[in-house]
């Protein structure tokens, strides 16, 4: 695959696929990385959820009263307990969609060298990360390749390959999130496992790098 095009993957409920074609011609549907990483838990997002949902309550009740009528009233509460009921989702689906475009502008932005226009934030992230690529000594050898594993049954996109000046090879996670979760390094080695099994080259150091929109 031409790592200046995106990876094809699909998603069906939650869970995230990549159609991989087999030696034999055959098409088969590998889960990725992270839908397999779904089933560890992350006990500190119930917590989160939950005062998430009562910052929503709070929000609404300090908007205005209920109104008195019955009918009324009841129809306040039941799109107060709604908005509470999605609040979480909506935190993370934003959160998610900014990730997307951040990988998105340093894709073609910092390794295909197209400007693409984008909101003042991302484009703030992305310009860190190749400030921060610059001062590395570090060169961008591949961005969005998809790799799989056959004998494992995964696959996944990585988000970038770069070179040291000691000519090694580096996988480089982009994450634009405010935590680093220990199975975050699962995904990177899991990456680097299915890079080493395609191409035979060997994955020198890996990473993840975060906090790139923090100011």
């Amino acid at each position: 695959m031409n790592s200046s095009q995106l990876p094809t993957r699909f998603m069906n409920s939650n869970e995230r696929y990549y159609p991989v074609r087999t030696e034999a011609g055959d098409t088969v549907e590998l889960p990725s990385v992270t839908t397999i990483l779904q089933v560890i838990a992350k006990p500190g997002l119930v917590p989160w959820a939950r005062n998430v949902a009562l910052a929503s309550v709070r929000a609404s009740l300090e908007s205005g009263l209920p109104p008195v009528d019955p009918v009324a009233q009841a129809r306040w509460v039941d799109n107060l307990l709604e908005r509470a009921r999605v609040a979480s989702d909506q935190i993370r689906d934003d959160a998610a969609d900014f990730g997307k475009a951040v990988h998105a502008y340093i894709h073609e932005t910092g390794f295909r060298g197209e400007q693409i226009e984008t909101s003042p934030k991302v484009k703030e992230t992305g310009e860190r990360f190749m400030m921060w690529l610059r001062s590395s000594g570090l060169t961008l050898l591949e961005s969005e390749k998809m790799v799989y594993c056959m004998d494992h049954g995964y696959a996944g996109t990585l988000d970038l390959v770069a070179e040291s000046t000691e000519s090694r090879r580096i996988i480089i996670d982009i994450k634009t999130g405010n935590a680093l979760y220990p199975e975050m390094a699962l995904q990177v080695a899991a990456y680097a496992h299915a890079y080493e099994a395609q191409l035979s080259d060997k994955i020198g150091q890996l990473g993840s790098l975060q906090g790139l929109d923090s100011a």
